[in-house]
């Protein structure tokens, strides 16, 4: 299985911590611009698949396993950028 190891700017929503002042919330509410580094396990229309963590490979007869994974949905996606090719 050849993958590749990519850097995915994208934007995520986030929440306050307690009771704040309504003015307070609206002027900070914006999204979170996010960075993730992985190994690109899934490339779909809609969504893409980060692996940080893989074990067994490049070893035969070994079954690859990731941890870690994260899913981005596509429409939250500012920039994927390939950093090495599988």
């Amino acid at each position: 299985m050849k993958l590749k190891l990519v850097l995915v700017e994208w934007l995520d929503s986030h929440s306050g911590q307690g009771w704040q002042r309504l003015h307070e919330i609206a002027e900070n509410g914006a999204p979170v611009l996010c960075q993730s580094v992985g190994w690109l396990v899934s490339d779909q229309k809609d969504h893409k698949v980060l692996v940080p963590h893989i074990s067994g490979m490049g070893n035969e007869g070994v079954v690859p396993y990731g941890r870690g994974e994260i899913s981005i949905p596509a429409k939250a996606i500012r920039k994927l950028r390939v950093l090495q090719k599988g």
